[in-house]
């Protein structure tokens, strides 16, 4: 196609309950010169969570670099967070 030579970086949550995972895959196999990055945590976007500030500043650390330069990080990267997640239970 046309866009055939675009090398974009999709991110992916593994656990967004609004886009599921298996989608980010299916687009990442349909762009052939790109990468996919996986961010182990939940939620739709990766700077929008708030629990695990060092990880998602890794994360955003990849990001704005592929933004700087065009350098994709590896395919199939995951960053992984730092902390657990703690269940708040509504009463």
């Amino acid at each position: 196609g046309f866009r055939s030579s675009a090398s974009p970086l999709i991110i992916a949550s593994l656990w967004d309950m609004f886009t599921p995972y298996a989608n980010a895959k299916q687009m990442r196999e349909g762009l052939p010169n790109g990468a996919l990055m996986t961010w182990q945590g939940v939620g739709h976007t990766v700077g929008s969570a708030d629990y695990d500030p060092e990880g998602i500043q890794a994360c955003m650390a990849r990001v704005t670099n592929y933004l700087l330069t065009g350098k994709l990080p590896p395919d199939g990267f995951t960053c992984h967070q730092t902390q657990y997640i703690k269940a708040v239970v509504k009463q």
